[in-house]
Order: C-alpha cells, then sequence, then structure tokens
C-alpha cells in the first residue's frame, strides 16, 4: 500500500513540509517541500507517493543494519534453528566486517561477488563460503517476499567437489587410547570416559551429546516409554524443523541402563553441565593429541568428536541398510549418509573378499 504524503506546515519552518510513514521501516518521515506554495507542495507530495509506488511500495533507503534487526526479530527467531541463526550471524558480522553496507540496497550480486573474493582471499573453503552466501541469500528471499525489495540478487555459490569427511574414523584401538589418555588428565577423568564411551556408541554429535537430558520433552532427550529407548529431539534442534523420536542401537541402550535410577537426572554426560561445547571439542582433540590419534595425515589433526561420529557411522554402515544407517545418523539426506558415513573401511572390504574366496575355495 503506497503511503500517502502530507502537506503540513511547521511553526518555525518558511517552507511547507511533506510528512508520511515509510513503508520499509515504518518510521515517520519529514522532509521539505523546499517551497510556500500548497500546489507546489502537493505535486512534490504525489510525485514521492508515485516514486514508492513506482519501486513497488519499497523503500530503497532501509538501513542494511535496520534490515538485519527486522529479519532477526520476525524471522530468524522464530523460524530458523539455533545452528542457522548461528550461521546468518557469522555470515552477517564478516560482511559487514568486510564490505560494512550502509543500505539494504548496497546488498547485491556485485557486492557479494566481491564478498565471497575476499573470503576466498582469507584462505576460506568452498565449503563455508557457500554456507555465508546461502545463507545471505535467504535473507534477501525473505526481503522480497515482504516487499522490502522489488527482487532479490542471484548469487552463485561456488561449487565444491563432493568429498569424504575431513579425516577418517576412528578403529576400536585408538579408541581404547584415547580413554586411556583419560586416566591421566588432572581431574573428572570418569566424566571423560563416560563421554568418549558414549559418543562411541551413540555417534551423537558434540552438542547433541552436551544437550542430551534424562527428563523427558526437554529439547533433545531420551525417552523410555517404548520398548527401546529412543532420542526425543524437538524441532528447533532439528535441521529439517520438525520434532522426531530416533532410535538408539542397542549397545548404546545397554550404556544407557548402566546408570543407576537415582542418577538419571540432568543431563546424561556430567561434564557437559559445567562446560560449553566447544570446550568439549577442543578437550577431546587434545585426548587424541595425548592418545597419538591423528585422523588427518595431512593437516596432522587428532581425532575429535566427529571422528567418533564417523566410527559409529563406518561400523554401522556394515550391519545395516543405508536408509537405516541415515536413521540411526539423523541426515536430513541420504545422499549425506551415502557420501560421507556409509564407507566401509578398506581393511573391511579386504576381508570380506578374503571371506568370499575361502567360501569359493570350500565349495569347490
Amino acid at each position: 500500500m503506497t503511503p500517502r504524503v502530507k502537506v503540513i506546515r511547521v511553526k518555525g519552518r518558511k517552507n511547507l513540509q511533506l510528512r508520511w510513514v515509510d513503508p520499509t521501516t515504518r518510521k515517520q518521515r519529514q522532509v521539505s517541500a523546499g517551497t510556500t506554495s500548497m500546489m507546489k507542495a502537493r505535486e512534490k507530495a504525489r510525485r514521492i507517493e508515485l516514486e514508492i509506488l513506482s519501486r513497488g511500495g519499497t523503500d530503497q533507503n532501509m538501513s542494511w543494519s535496520a534490515f538485519c534487526e527486522r529479519y532477526e526479530a520476525e524471522h530468524a527467531l522464530v523460524n530458523l534453528s539455533s545452528g542457522s541463526r548461528t550461521v546468518w550471524r557469522v555470515a552477517k558480522n564478516r560482511l559487514n566486517e568486510s564490505l560494512a553496507p550502509k543500505l539494504l540496497s548496497d546488498v547485491n550480486a556485485s557486492l557479494l561477488s566481491t564478498f565471497a573474493a575476499r573470503l576466498r582471499d582469507r584462505g576460506l573453503s568452498k565449503a563455508t563460503i557457500g554456507s555465508y552466501l546461502r545463507t545471505l541469500r535467504a535473507a534477501l528471499g525473505w526481503a522480497m517476499d515482504i516487499g522490502l525489495i522489488r527482487e532479490a540478487p542471484k548469487i552463485r555459490t561456488p561449487k565444491s567437489s563432493r568429498r569424504l569427511a575431513k579425516g577418517r574414523p576412528i578403529n576400536e584401538a585408538e579408541f581404547r587410547r584415547m580413554l586411556d589418555a583419560c586416566d591421566r588428565l588432572e581431574s573428572r577423568q570418569d566424566q571423560w570416559r563416560h563421554l568418549l564411551e558414549g559418543l562411541w556408541l551413540s555417534g551423537l554429535r558434540a552438542s547433541e551429546a552436551h544437550r542430551l537430558t534424562w527428563e523427558f520433552g526437554s529439547g533433545f532427550s531420551l525417552d523410555f516409554s517404548g520398548k527401546h529407548p529412543c532420542f526425543c529431539i524437538e524441532q528447533e534442534y532439528q535441521k529439517g524443523k520438525r520434532d522426531e523420536l530416533a532410535p538408539t542401537t542397542p549397545d548404546f541402550a545397554d550404556f544407557l541402563q548402566q546408570t543407576p535410577s537415582v542418577e538419571r537426572h540432568g543431563k546424561v554426560f556430567k561434564i557437559a553441565e559445567k562446560l560449553t561445547t566447544t570446550t568439549i571439542k577442543n578437550k577431546v582433540r587434545k585426548l587424541g593429541e595425548r592418545a597419538c590419534v591423528i585422523v588427518n595425515p595431512k593437516t596432522e589433526g587428532p581425532a575429535g568428536c566427529q571422528s567418533f561420529r564417523r566410527a559409529f557411522a563406518t561400523r554401522w554402515a556394515s550391519r545395516v541398510r543405508p536408509p537405516v544407517l541415515q536413521k540411526l545418523m539423523r541426515h536430513e539426506s541420504i545422499s549425506t549418509t551415502l557420501a560421507y558415513y556409509a564407507q566401509l573401511d578398506a581393511e573391511d572390504i579386504h576381508q570380506e573378499i578374503l571371506d568370499w574366496q575361502s567360501r569359493t575355495n570350500s565349495a569347490e
């Protein structure tokens, strides 16, 4: 709806003033008509109305910072998961640091192309740059949907070749070495061992292990009401934006049963009650260093929480079909399961070949 531009007289001002409510910011705007003639002032008011109408009711003078505040309040906080909100804030902050756009209209295809180039110069990966650009594209798409801009800029995200995950899964011997490394810690050795055992058996992400509680319905919790324990995950913690009951494996269920009933309250992993997810990730990598478990020879990167998740997927890939593994890993797309995790270890493949050869020779 095109705002009505009113012609008013203001005490102490020689010229007439034009006043209207900005359709984008919803704030009142006032400018001088530059004349004392009511007829000429009304003509200028009409020209402003037609200009706003020609832009589809949008206002090209909306600041980028005002848009960001509105996007977060009206969309991000309501519709995005906590992880997506974090990516949005990081992408926005990096854009502000790099190019400091003043207006929403400044954030166009040319500026975002320059932004991507600067990120490449800083050594960021194609995947990271693509994530930032997709997040900004979604925000600008929302701006178009509600009429803040007439058209969202076309953004080309860098295409990266589909690769296996960074680093290999750890094997059982390496897992045992990391457990032994816990004994050399100064405090809370049992809690760290409990966490590593849980990661090994559950395939949980670090953030999920940090949130996991015994209290049903607390966001990311355990549900013992059925025949088998399940993860009860509310949509806020899901990439797919939906509530889900996800299965647990029998060995992880047995692991949970080892906790006495009187201790089943609060967080499942007690180490998470006093430490952040980031601190836990860093500490697990330190344990990987102490145990001399290197999962990425190229960067000499030690085993971390994600190495346990890959190990879980690799073990179960040889036991269940891909759709089942997808459910265990809680992947939204099965292509993620197939591309990154459903990979049998080379030694397992070699062993299967030897087993087949042995069966063939026995039959002869």
